[in-house]
């Protein structure tokens, strides 16, 4: 369940980066971005230790891929991420679906959903 949970905040990361980024409206580049920033969709990483070496993880991609390279806004996502998760169940699944639609939308991304994030969306409608 750790591994998990720990692989659904990089995902959520990817999507509150994204979601700052563009104030709310997916662009072309909407996709590549989350699959980029997601170390789990991107290199099918599973995380075991703790959210420390996440966030290390996420920070170092949230620096080095997407067009807006920036400690500080980093900083600000990571926040978002908490509030997404903080904000709760219902939430977290609204925000994973919209990856779902987003990656649905695009040719060579339609594979993460069947190997992630309907898993993922499956697993928080069944947490407590």
């Amino acid at each position: 369940e750790r591994v998990l949970l720990l692989g659904l905040v990089d995902i959520i990361f990817a999507y509150a980066y994204d979601n700052r980024i563009n104030e709310g409206d997916n662009n072309s580049e909407s996709a590549w971005c989350i699959r980029k920033l997601s170390p789990t969709l991107s290199w099918f990483e599973k995380f075991t230790d703790d959210v420390q070496e996440v966030v290390y993880c996420l920070y170092r991609r949230s620096l080095c891929y997407p067009l807006y390279r920036n400690y500080d806004l980093s900083v600000l996502v990571l926040r978002d991420t908490v509030d997404i998760f903080k904000n709760g169940k219902v939430y977290l699944l609204k925000c994973l679906l919209s990856v779902k639609k987003l990656l649905d939308s695009y040719e060579p991304y339609y594979i993460l959903n069947n190997l992630y994030v309907t898993d993922y969306c499956v697993y928080k409608t069944l947490l407590r």
